[in-house]
């Protein structure tokens, strides 16, 4: 299906939902780990992906909580695609991380996406992040928190002087303005867990909107292309990388 039929049926069904936010995206891959074998083989360095994610409010807790960040499990619809494979999902996990300080594994994977980090951020530099993820039916964690039988996709916000949060209580979106960084990810593994397909890179084309009173807004915005992260954006093998 087209991106842009396929935005507008997510954005339909959300609708119909009334789902409080949606956010979209587009973005280049600058990072393509390609095993031959995923849904999205093929797929080069500069390729297009686009991905919506409908998000529904909520007042319960998180559904975990770590010193420096919080887990909200929520159903919502979600779609990923490159102009002619897509995936979709309605099982997504809004993460928050307030006054985070970056390790070396988080700090080495946004370089290799990004390219290197602005003067001053680095190892143990504090940032806030707002992750919304998005796991296909049938895929699951296995025991060593990797990926297994089918597709995520993820966008992560990162503001860099950590002023956005001020404590881990539940976003549906959050103010696209207030962060300097974006990153997206498409991972597909099979069903013990070994990748088939990793594709990251920078974010663009971002929106946000309310829901579902926005919704003439998304149809005139996707009329192109229009739609369209956290520590699992570890990829074990690099096929092709961008030169940053």
């Amino acid at each position: 299906m087209p991106i842009r039929l396929f935005t507008l049926s997510l954005l339909l069904i959300a609708a119909v939902n009334t789902q409080a936010a949606y956010i979209g995206f587009s973005g280049k891959p600058t990072l393509v780990a390609d095993f031959g074998s995923g849904l999205f083989a093929g797929t080069w360095i500069n390729d297009t992906f686009a991905g919506s994610f409908s998000i529904p409010d909520m007042t319960d807790g998180p559904d975990t909580v770590e010193f420096d960040e919080a887990d909200y499990e929520v159903t919502g619809v979600a779609g990923v695609g490159n102009g002619t494979t897509t995936v979709s999902a309605t099982q997504l996990n809004i993460n928050i991380q307030n006054n985070h300080a970056l390790d070396q594994d988080e700090v080495d994977a946004t370089t290799a996406i990004l390219g290197p980090l602005p003067p001053g951020i680095g190892l143990n530099s504090i940032v806030d992040v707002w992750t919304v993820g998005a796991l296909e039916a049938g895929a699951f964690f296995d025991a060593d928190d990797d990926l297994a039988n089918g597709h995520q996709f993820e966008l992560a916000l990162v503001d860099l002087d950590a002023t956005v949060f001020d404590d881990l209580s539940y976003r549906s979106a959050p103010d696209l303005g207030q962060f300097e960084l974006a990153v997206f990810s498409v991972m597909q593994a099979d069903i013990d867990a070994d990748p088939d397909f990793l594709a990251a890179g920078p974010a663009s084309s971002l929106t946000t909107v309310p829901l579902p009173a926005a919704l003439p807004l998304f149809a005139s915005a996707i009329a192109g292309l229009g739609f369209l992260a956290r520590r699992r954006l570890k990829p074990r093998v690099s096929v092709h990388a961008a030169i940053p």
